[in-house]
């Protein structure tokens, strides 16, 4: 069964993550009236979740979209070893860049530009240097 306008708009705001006290008041609906269609409206609740679908895949595509025009900007920084920016675009990709080794950490110094020294360090020799007790004794 198709939803009327008003059942359609508010299951798209709770599909957004309103509150329900917040659409109640927002439309004249009782917030009992909403959680009855929650519990006994099947279509109401399936239409919920298609529109949470949606809107998620919706701002997907949407971050999908500038992840290109990020990855362009990280190109043209570190291509430009004069930009201000450049040792922490270096950074940035190699600490994001490298998988998890689970205890080994990434180190990044800039040493003369452009040159730039990784290290990968044992965690736990990291933590045992800050006075923390390491993972594994944990």
């Amino acid at each position: 069964m198709a939803l009327n306008r008003k059942k359609t708009a508010i299951a798209t705001r709770l599909a957004l993550g309103e509150h329900i006290t917040d659409i109640s008041a927002g439309t004249g609906v009782s917030r009992s009236t909403i959680h009855k269609w929650l519990r006994e409206d099947e279509s109401f609740r399936d239409f919920m979740q298609e529109e949470k679908h949606r809107l998620f895949d919706e701002a997907r595509r949407a971050v999908q979209g500038l992840l290109g025009k990020a990855s362009e900007g990280i190109h043209a920084i570190l291509d430009d070893y004069s930009h201000k920016d450049h040792f922490k675009a270096c950074t940035w990709v190699l600490e994001k860049g490298v998988p998890d080794l689970g205890t080994e950490k990434v180190e990044v110094t800039q040493l003369q530009p452009p040159v730039i020294n990784v290290v990968f360090r044992d965690v736990d020799e990291i933590r045992r240097e800050e006075g923390l007790e390491p993972f594994g004794d944990e």
